[in-house]
């Protein structure tokens, strides 16, 4: 007698073929690029279609105690970051 397994039905990924971008803000002097990198690969081998952009990674010490909407390279970084998104999302 052969056995032959169980075969699972596969599995729907809902990540799958989603454009995705990463941005991100930490305490540290990089900005978390680190984890964003970490971030981008694991959601890529999900399936994810991760945006051929750099990821946003924002140092908080940069802002000056400002909110993020009043530094130029904060809007200017999340502005770049989002409109490679929207075209990806077509």
């Amino acid at each position: 007698m052969r056995s032959t397994g169980c075969l699972a039905p596969p599995v729907q990924n809902a990540m799958a073929d989603e454009p995705l971008a990463m941005v991100g803000a930490s305490m540290g002097q990089y900005g978390g690029i680190s984890g964003n990198d970490k971030a981008r690969k694991s959601f890529g081998i999900a399936g994810a279609d991760v945006v051929d952009a750099p990821a946003f990674s924002l140092p908080i010490d940069t802002l000056g105690g400002k909110p993020p909407r009043e530094s130029d390279d904060a809007v200017a970084g999340l502005t770049d970051v989002l409109s490679k998104l929207a075209a990806e999302a077509g």
